[in-house]
């Protein structure tokens, strides 16, 4: 008997794939940072208790100088004491039994100084000990990240290559890099959900993703697109995009609900293509060909 397989139950499996990929690599992805934070507290640590350990031996250093500073003045006293008058000798002993007292305090400060410079050595031998068996698991937890994370590009791409768009796929029906946040907010206030552009951001990241979601502050939500030298994407260990084009394709079949639980929605209306009471004609010209942008942002989009 020859099983035959429908278009969208090919389309479902391969959908359910890269759902499965995405989630291995969020999951080494947050084990990775969890492992590098412990790390680096395990470093930051190291580092203080490095610091306080040299700080006591140069305190015990100078507890020693002062304990032998003290001894001299005792010998001193003692010779004193032998050739002094009868009048003197009293005066001589109360000072004699005051530098003592003050030397014990010292040897038994010094002493104390000695046992927490012993504590901190061997908790830093410790640290020491704990970075280094993290080292080699940090290493192939990289690795592992790493090696995921081409596999979902690989997934990402054939995606991209199943789901043609001449809509979504042509940057001049979506960028506008030289639009404002509130000339988004204004340009897509009213407009229906999953209605989108991409501009240039005003801050960190190279640019920013604006769309229209009933659920979010003001019916439209803002996210920051950043750029690794992987790629685009909106967080770690997502920047794996070639161009912004591609991250575009991605996202018109996959919810951004992932980023933001309140943005249930895709990139499904690019703002100067077809809205959905006008049909779905993916030839259709750009609403606004004067805001048009075409699709040579060197470094951004695909040729």
């Amino acid at each position: 008997m020859c099983v035959l397989f429908s278009p969208q139950v090919e389309e479902a499996e391969s959908g359910n794939d890269v759902e499965k990929m995405r989630k291995r690599l969020e999951d080494a992805h947050h084990e990775y940072l969890t492992r590098s934070r412990q790390y680096d507290q395990y470093h930051n640590d190291y580092s203080q208790c490095s610091q306080e350990i040299q700080f006591k031996k140069q305190a015990s250093d100078a507890f020693n100088e002062a304990v032998v500073m003290f001894e001299e003045q005792l010998r001193l006293h003692e010779k004193f004491e032998r050739e002094a008058h009868r009048h003197e000798i009293h005066s001589l002993k109360e000072n004699y039994q005051l530098l003592k007292f003050q030397m014990s305090n010292l040897k038994q400060t010094s002493q104390e100084l000695q046992n927490q410079l012993r504590v901190q050595t061997v908790l830093s031998r410790n640290l020491d000990r704990e970075m280094n068996a993290l080292k080699p698991e940090l290493h192939q937890l990289c690795k592992t990240r790493d090696l995921l994370q081409m596999k979902f590009l690989s997934m990402i791409q054939i995606y991209v290559q199943q789901h043609p768009s001449s809509v979504h796929a042509d940057s001049q029906y979506w960028l506008l890099p030289d639009c404002t946040r509130p000339d988004a907010e204004r340009f897509l206030t009213g407009k229906a959900d999953g209605t989108f552009l991409i501009r240039r951001s005003a801050g960190s990241a190279p640019f920013a993703l604006s769309i229209a979601c009933c659920k979010v502050d003001k019916r439209v939500g803002h996210i920051l697109i950043h750029r690794s030298e992987r790629g685009f994407g909106f967080t770690e260990p997502y920047l794996l995009f070639p161009t912004l084009n591609d991250l575009v394709v991605y996202y018109a079949g996959h919810s951004l609900e992932e980023l933001n639980p309140l943005m249930t929605t895709t990139l499904a209306h690019p703002l100067h293509g077809p809205q959905p009471h006008e049909g779905n004609n993916s030839s259709s010209t750009p609403a606004n060909p004067a805001s048009a942008v075409a699709t040579t942002v060197e470094g951004y989009l695909s040729c």
